[in-house]
């Protein structure tokens, strides 16, 4: 058996809490879990929209039916199978998306990112591969992806501010795994703020109205 590849384009949809690019002065992109959807994903963020501050929200590139062969879609940024040409590609298209938002202005605007869960480890890996240096990446109820370049992508996220963002009851990260996290981010030289809410793992709007006043 011999494996062969090609490359075909794909329509990708994001869904954006306003237009108005005269009025904007930064964006948000804001990265979905596994099993999420990029429409019902951006509500949790309208509270922090602002006319100033734009919300984007990317769908993950592979779609699925939640249980079975029907019923509920969830979209998915990568899974085990071939999972360095679905990194590849994810991150391509997140550069895609942001040369089409800073496109449409001519005054500089900040580009920021929230990756949430799944999210989280695609925001990392897009910072660290994509083509634009990020004003601040937030890394939410997610694991720091092991499998960067330490020795060459440290000094590239410390260009952005880095916030690492967990709840208390957060049923998929116990205190133990969290500590794991900081600890590979801190011995790896990689600088950030540590935020915990009292929550399960979901997105807390108090806590983003802290981080995004």
């Amino acid at each position: 058996m011999i494996e062969r590849r090609i490359i075909t384009s794909k329509t990708a949809r994001f869904y954006c809490t306003s237009e108005d690019w005269e009025a904007c002065t930064s964006v948000w992109i804001v990265l979905h879990g596994y099993g999420q959807l990029a429409k019902y994903f951006i509500r949790k963020f309208e509270v922090v929209a602002t006319k100033q501050r734009l919300i984007v929200a990317p769908e993950a590139p592979h779609r699925f039916y939640l249980d079975g062969t029907h019923g509920r879609v969830g979209a998915s940024w990568m899974t085990k199978e071939d999972r360095l040409t679905d990194i590849e590609d994810y991150v391509n298209y997140l550069d895609l998306l942001a040369h089409e938002i800073l496109d449409k202005t001519d005054k500089p605007i900040s580009i920021n990112v929230v990756g949430f869960s799944q999210g989280a480890s695609t925001a990392v890996r897009w910072a660290c591969m994509g083509k634009h240096i990020l004003d601040r990446l937030i890394i939410w109820a997610g694991a720091f992806p092991p499998d960067i370049n330490f020795a060459t992508d440290v000094q590239h996220l410390n260009k952005s501010q880095i916030d690492l963002v967990f709840g208390t009851k957060d049923q998929y990260y116990q205190s133990s795994q969290v500590e794991e996290i900081m600890n590979l981010m801190g011995s790896n030289g990689i600088e950030f703020r540590m935020h915990e809410f009292d929550g399960n793992h979901d997105i807390d709007s108090d806590m983003l109205n802290q981080l995004l006043p």
